[in-house]
């Protein structure tokens, strides 16, 4: 558990869907290897914090995905999950990051914006990827 401090932890479990939905977006993990996953609820009326962030994270092993369920605006989502990481920065060590975002709709024309570039290389650098789908996106973990 590393966001403990700066997150409100919804489950840690062997569940077989990791589920974070809203506004008919909706992002699935298939957990078919019944690892151990924290789910967090990092963005929050809870926690009165002035950071940016993105909604929701969670932890599989060695893996953390940071997952953004945004209207159409892909840039603020890209800048959310961003300061997320370096916020959590000094707690990521040894993990893989990844960055989910889950649209309400595709932005056109498809041109990627410096902030979605950027969350690329910070993602890339801690060895993982960014994926992003409109209304639903559900992967293997």
């Amino acid at each position: 558990m590393i966001l403990t401090c700066e997150a409100i932890i919804l489950s840690n479990d062997r569940r077989n869907v990791i589920i974070f939905s809203e506004n008919c977006m909706e992002y699935r993990g298939l957990n078919r290897n019944k690892h151990t996953v924290i789910r967090y609820q990092i963005d929050s009326d809870k926690m009165p914090n002035e950071k940016t962030r993105c909604d929701n994270a969670f932890e599989i092993t060695d893996r953390i995905y940071f997952i953004e369920l945004k209207g159409s605006d892909i840039k603020k989502a890209a800048t959310q999950i961003t300061q997320t990481i370096e916020n959590f920065k000094t707690l990521l060590n040894g993990m893989k990051v990844f960055g989910r975002i889950v649209c309400s709709k595709a932005p056109r024309p498809a041109i990627r914006s410096s902030q979605f570039v950027s969350l690329q290389r910070t993602i890339s650098k801690f060895g993982g990827d960014l994926k992003t789908a409109t209304q639903k996106l559900e992967e293997q973990l």
